[in-house]
């Protein structure tokens, strides 16, 4: 699976002034290593935006509302990659976006094991995710 393949599968981008969107459009976890390079391209993306400010707090949306029907499993070296971004110091706030019950809570062990538990919130849709962001 190339490169532009892979990038299909998620965009990272800022939204505002200090609001990081991770959204995964396409489900390519079925394909062998895929949800690893995805992590990694995601974290060092979203690293690349927080490091143009590095004196500024940055809060997180992650959309998984796509992947909601179909993903069942996040390896744990994904898991790792999506934590230690989660722990990094310019991370304030993560709120995730998720349809399946099963999602959220996936996210949510991710969260909490890198100690944002109190900081991070799971939402049925995009739009209270980001309320609560915003607030």
């Amino acid at each position: 699976m190339d490169i532009a393949e892979l990038k299909s599968a998620y965009e990272v981008k800022l939204i505002e002034e200090g609001i990081i969107e991770i959204d995964f459009l396409e489900e390519l976890g079925g394909v062998d290593g895929a949800d690893e390079k995805i992590a990694s391209m995601i974290d060092n993306e979203a690293r690349a935006i927080m490091k143009r400010k590095p004196d500024q707090k940055f809060k997180v949306l992650v959309d998984v509302t796509f992947l909601g029907r179909k993903t069942k499993k996040v390896s744990k070296k994904s898991q790792d990659i999506y934590k230690s971004l989660a722990k990094d110091q310019q991370v304030e706030r993560v709120a995730f976006a998720s349809l399946s019950y099963f999602l959220r809570v996936i996210i949510t062990m991710i969260l909490k094991a890198s100690g944002k538990g109190g900081f991070m919130k799971g939402f049925d849709n995009r739009k209270e995710a980001l309320i609560w962001l915003r607030s």
